[in-house]
């Protein structure tokens, strides 16, 4: 099943480019991103290593939403922390599969109850910001949203890890989402295509903790 799933995502990335190299008006093609494995688990290390004992752990996760919400995927030890070398590893299982986009659908809820108008935005850890783009997109009154790259018509987004940010201002121009998930978010995510909530997409619930 993986396999399959993984050669619809080539397929859907060749199909998708070889239509916006066909139209100069369109929208600007999403290329594979160029992953720096090394160069990008050493910055992430230094940035969320803060006492400095060579690897991300406890508190230091809480910093980092991405890496935390993909810990049982990154931590090969199974010992709650994280060091550049299984950072590294993982980067370059998504270098590895050559893929440039593969879809991803999400939804907010809050209480139980579907957040309609939600602009949900999917920004690269600073450590991938230069391999990767942000995605964004709209909820619907299901509160569901399709991510897609800025500039891009296709219903997909780069594999990384990413912070979440949900914002849903009133017809005021207040916001109406607490902080804590967008401009002092605690949300992340990883985009993999052996993430098994990928596929069947990401679910958010803004209940207040």
């Amino acid at each position: 099943m993986r396999q399959r799933n993984l050669l619809r995502w080539r397929v859907s990335f060749l199909f998708t480019a070889g239509l916006f190299a066909g139209c100069n008006a369109g929208p600007t093609a999403v290329s594979i991103p160029s992953y720096d494995p090394a160069e990008s688990s050493a910055e992430a290390v230094r940035l969320f290593d803060s006492n400095q004992n060579g690897s991300i752990e406890g508190g230091e996760l809480a910093a980092c939403p991405s890496l935390q919400a993909a810990l049982p995927m990154i931590d090969r030890d199974g010992n709650g922390n994280l060091t550049a070398a299984e950072i590294e590893a993982r980067l370059q299982q998504y270098g590895g599969q050559q893929i440039g986009l593969m879809p991803l659908q999400c939804t907010i809820s809050r209480g139980g109850q579907p957040v309609a108008n939600a602009h949900v935005q999917f920004v690269p850890e600073a450590f991938l910001k230069h391999a990767i783009q942000p995605a964004s997109g709209k909820t619907d009154s299901q509160g569901v949203a399709w991510m897609k790259v800025a500039g891009s018509d296709t219903r997909a987004m780069q594999l990384g890890l990413y912070r979440v940010e949900i914002t849903a201002p009133n017809d005021s121009g207040q916001e109406t989402i607490p902080s804590q998930f967008n401009a002092q978010t605690t949300l992340g995510a990883e985009v993999a295509t052996d993430n098994p909530n990928v596929e069947s997409g990401l679910t958010f619930d803004l209940s207040s903790k």
